[in-house]
C-alpha cells in the first residue's frame, strides 16, 4: 500500500509513504506507515465519524465572528465580555457534515491536537492529513511514538506500580536510580475538560519515558469536539464545574473506574500531589491568555469546509476557557502561583512552579504568603531576591528539586 502526507503550508506538495508494519489494536487504525526513503513512521487511522453523530441537528443560536471576537489580542486582566447581537442566526450543522464527513471527523482531531500542542508539545504526537494513493480516501496520521505505553499496560494496581516500579506517596515513580514524576496529567486534564472528555479510557492514552519523568501523551481525539458545550450563549456548563481543581483530573482519567470495565481508579498519592494541582493552575493560566488570533486560525485552517461549526467551535472554545478561568481565578494558590512563576520568569530562573517537588512548593507558597509581595514594591523586591538566592542556575526542568533553605 502506498500513503501520500499532504502538506499544510503548501498544497501541491505531497510526500509519498509505504506500509511499513500492521496495525495495533484500535477500532480506526489502517497501518503504521514509513516515509518512502526515509525513518520517519505514522500511524494511519481513519476518521472517527462516529464521533461526528452528536452534531447532527443540533440547534445553535450563534453569532458572526466578527460579533463574537473582541478587539483585544488576547485576554490579559478581565476578559472582555462577547457583543451579544439582537440578531442571532440559528442552525444545523447537518449539511456541512453530511458533505464531507470523513474530513469533518480528521479535522475535528487535528484541531484538537494542534491545540494541545501548542499549550504543551509534549502532550500530542504530530497530526498531519494522509491519503490512500490508489483510492484518494482521507486519512489521519500522528507521528509514530515506539516507546510509548498505554496507561492500561503501564499501571499495575493491586501493586500500587507504574512500569514495574512503585508509586510513593507523593506521587512520584521510584526507579532504581532516581524519583520520577508523572508530567502531563494535570495539562492533559485541562485540555480535555476543554475540548471532550468522552472515551478517554485506559488504552488511548498513556505515558512516554523520558530522562528524568514519565510523560503523559494523549493519542486519539476522535471523540474530542463532539458537542457543542456553550450553546446559545450559554456561559456555564456543570459537567466541567469543579470545586477543587484535582477534581479535573479524576473526571477525565477515571470516568470509567466505577463502570463494569476494566478501569482501576488513579493512584490515591496522585490526588494529592501539588505538582499535578499545579499544572493544572498553569495550563487554565496559559489558555486565558492564548490569543484570540491564535485559536480563530486553528479553526480557519481545519474547518475551511464547515464554516458553520467554525465559527460555533471558536465560541465554544473561547467560553470553555473563561468558564475555567472564572472558576479559580479568586484562588489563592492560583492567584500565588501566577506571581510565583512571573517573579521566576523576571528573574530568568527556566522553571514553572509544577516543576518542583511539593515540598519546594510548600515552601515557596509558604513564603509567597509571608512575605505579602503583591502589596509594595519594596516587598516585591525583596521577595526577588530572596527567590534568586533560593535558586541556582540548575536546569530546574531537568531534575527533581529539593526544599531551598531560608537565607
Amino acid at each position: 500500500m502506498k500513503f501520500f502526507k499532504l502538506s499544510k503550508k503548501t498544497a501541491e506538495k505531497l510526500t509519498p509513504y509505504i506500509l511499513y508494519a500492521e496495525p495495533p489494536e484500535g477500532n480506526t487504525v489502517v497501518c503504521i506507515a514509513i516515509k518512502e526513503g526515509g525513518n520517519k513512521k505514522v500511524l494511519l487511522k481513519k476518521g472517527d465519524i462516529d464521533g461526528n453523530e452528536t452534531l447532527y441537528s443540533a440547534d445553535l443560536d450563534y453569532e458572526t465572528s466578527d460579533q463574537m471576537m473582541p478587539d483585544e489580542e488576547n485576554f490579559d486582566g478581565e476578559i472582555a465580555e462577547f457583543t451579544q447581537s439582537d440578531e442571532k442566526k440559528t442552525s444545523h450543522f447537518d449539511d456541512e457534515i453530511d458533505a464531507h464527513e470523513k474530513e469533518f471527523a480528521i479535522s475535528r482531531e487535528i484541531f484538537c491536537s494542534e491545540l494541545i500542542r501548542d499549550i504543551d508539545a509534549q502532550c500530542s504526537p504530530k497530526y498531519n492529513r494522509y491519503y490512500k494513493a490508489e483510492t484518494m480516501k482521507p486519512l489521519i496520521g500522528p507521528d509514530f511514538i515506539s516507546d510509548f505505553h498505554s496507561w492500561e499496560s503501564s499501571y499495575n494496581y493491586e501493586h500500587q506500580t507504574i512500569l514495574g516500579h512503585k508509586i510513593n506517596n507523593q506521587g512520584l515513580i521510584q526507579f532504581p536510580d532516581q524519583l520520577k514524576r508523572v508530567r502531563g496529567l494535570g495539562t492533559c486534564a485541562v485540555l480535555l475538560v476543554l475540548l471532550g472528555k468522552d472515551d478517554r479510557f485506559n488504552n488511548n492514552w498513556g505515558l512516554v519515558e523520558k530522562g528524568n519523568h514519565l510523560q503523559v501523551t494523549l493519542i486519539d481525539f476522535g471523540r474530542c469536539l463532539s458537542t457543542i458545550m456553550y450553546p446559545n450563549g450559554q456561559e456555564t456548563n456543570i459537567e466541567n464545574t469543579f470545586s477543587e481543581p484535582l477534581d479535573m483530573v479524576k473526571t477525565i482519567f477515571q470516568q470509567y473506574a466505577n463502570a463494569n470495565t476494566n478501569e482501576p481508579p488513579l493512584p490515591a498519592s496522585f490526588s494529592q500531589a501539588a505538582h499535578i494541582k499545579f499544572e493544572i493552575f498553569e495550563t487554565i493560566d496559559s489558555l486565558y491568555h492564548m490569543s484570540v488570533a491564535s485559536i480563530k486560525k486553528r479553526a480557519e485552517e481545519n474547518f475551511k469546509l464547515f464554516p458553520l461549526f467554525r465559527e460555533a467551535i471558536t465560541q465554544d472554545v473561547r467560553r470553555g476557557i473563561e468558564h475555567l478561568h472564572r472558576q479559580f481565578k479568586d484562588n489563592p494558590e492560583y492567584v500565588a502561583a501566577q506571581y510565583i512563576n512571573r517573579a521566576f520568569k523576571q528573574e530568568g530562573l527556566q522553571v514553572k512552579l509544577s516543576d518542583l517537588d511539593d515540598e519546594t512548593i510548600t515552601y515557596l507558597l509558604s513564603f509567597y504568603n509571608f512575605a505579602k509581595p503583591y502589596e509594595t514594591s519594596a516587598k516585591a523586591e525583596a521577595f526577588l531576591k530572596q527567590l534568586s538566592r533560593c535558586f541556582t542556575t540548575q536546569e530546574h526542568n531537568e531534575s527533581l528539586q529539593t526544599s531551598p533553605t531560608a537565607q
